[in-house]
């Protein structure tokens, strides 16, 4: 019995403290998970040169096959849309499929949202609000949306089984890596 309340008690202290340093982590240290997916994850790296929107770059790793697929960031004028561009330069190992993977998923865009909570004082509760790119001095954003993520990665590979599976769903800031 004793035992259980103080696991509890310990669970709950580790749940906090990886909460607000998950909050007050800036974008360069964040690491951002999918509910329930254990395969991938989601950090910003900073690479040899900044591009003209942020000075970090994003990186999908899949852990399972210890793969990393970076993207560098950038923005349309006047839309507010924002857009990964697989960068080739900055992947470190070739994933399964590599060539047919590069050749395909760089001729696409792939939108990407940063999202902030934002605690009101209405009946309501939260909401998200939509944020910049990030760069990597800045809070990191709480959530990031990827849409066309899993879906670009299924197609660009051609062989079936080395193919990447990623949910399309919101990626959450889970922890801080400093």
């Amino acid at each position: 019995m004793i035992f259980g309340v103080l696991l509890t008690i310990v669970l709950l202290f580790n749940t906090n403290f990886a909460a607000v340093a998950a909050e007050n982590c800036v974008a360069e240290n964040a690491i951002y998970t999918i509910y329930g997916e254990e395969n991938f994850r989601i950090r910003f790296t900073k690479p040899p040169q900044s591009s003209v929107y942020s000075d970090i770059a994003l990186v999908v790793e899949d852990l399972k096959n210890d793969v990393q697929y970076p993207f560098r960031m950038i923005a349309t004028n006047g839309y507010s849309l924002n857009y990964l561009i697989f960068d080739k330069e900055l992947a470190k190992k070739s994933p399964a499929g590599f060539e047919s993977f590069v050749r395909n998923l760089k001729e696409t865009d792939l939108h990407v949202f940063f999202f902030n909570d934002v605690q009101t004082d209405s009946k309501e509760g939260s909401r998200i609000d939509v944020s910049d790119i990030p760069g990597s001095t800045k809070k990191a954003p709480d959530k990031l949306f990827l849409p066309e993520l899993g879906v670009n990665f299924w197609y660009s590979v051609e062989k079936f089984d080395e193919r990447v599976s990623i949910a399309t769903e919101i990626w959450h800031l889970t922890g801080c890596s400093k």
